[in-house]
């Protein structure tokens, strides 16, 4: 009788776990259009949001310039490319104008957040606005090269620019659920000043679907020994209005 004991088996090896997908870098745009929950808990995870704010502010005013070139096609390339410029400029006096809003606002909303991660929540809904406005920038330039009614560009582009500040909201909405506040009303209320402000600071740099006037020629000698008169107040309600009415005034 053989007693040997037969040795173990040799154990079968672990199955290799699954690779896990690749997730976006961090602050990345793509999160946060696609996830801005997980944007927004990146916020509220502390750390240095200093780059997340210079992203969502270049981002913001990337798409404001692009849909304000394609707004200002209307009037021909030139007056695009002024418009670009305005359209960053409007998105970035904008925000600067809001911040001291965004943080009480903010309060008010129950945020347990540092200012600067405050600020880097506000430049998400903006930048969430801006890229909102970029994707609907090819629609605005179609209308604004085959269009010769300023009135009809106008309202289109106030129309489409409607859905951009609707979506907005959403990184604030993800930092309710990240925990970052316990209501998004504040923050909510705060968008709506944003865009407020955005319009009457595109009236302040009015026109936009047409080159600044020039002096005639007889009147050249007189202009330049005149101080340059300031441009008309107006608040952009009416300025609208005008606009609409094919108004011999700036538009």
């Amino acid at each position: 009788m053989n007693d040997t004991i037969p040795p173990p088996m040799p154990a079968a090896p672990a199955p290799a776990p699954a690779p896990a997908a690749a997730p976006a870098a961090p602050g990345s745009l793509s999160e946060l259009l696609k996830t801005p929950d997980r944007y927004s808990l990146g916020i509220v995870g502390g750390g240095d949001v200093g780059p997340r704010v210079a992203l969502a502010l270049a981002a913001a005013a990337a798409g404001f310039a692009l849909y304000f070139f394609a707004a200002g096609f209307f009037a021909g390339w030139r007056v695009a490319l002024l418009d670009a410029a305005k359209g960053a400029g409007v998105a970035l006096f904008a925000f600067a104008l809001c911040l001291p809003s965004l943080y009480v606002f903010s309060c008010v909303s129950g945020a347990t957040l540092r200012a600067g991660q405050i600020v880097a929540a506000g430049a998400a809904c903006l930048a969430t606005a801006g890229m909102l406005l970029a994707a609907l920038a090819p629609v605005l330039w179609l209308f604004a090269v085959s269009s010769s009614s300023a009135a009809f560009v106008t309202a289109l582009a106030v129309l489409l620019a409607v859905p951009a500040v609707w979506l907005a909201v959403r990184p604030a909405i993800g930092l309710q659920t990240a925990g970052g506040v316990r209501s998004t009303a504040g923050l909510r209320l705060w968008l709506a000043v944003l865009a407020v402000v955005a319009l009457q600071t595109v009236t302040l740099l009015r026109p936009m679907l047409a080159a600044p006037e020039k002096p005639a020629e007889g009147e050249a000698a007189t202009a330049e020994a005149a101080a340059p008169s300031a441009p008309e107040k107006m608040f952009f309600l009416e300025h609208f209005v005008r606009t609409l009415d094919s108004s011999p005034a700036r538009r």
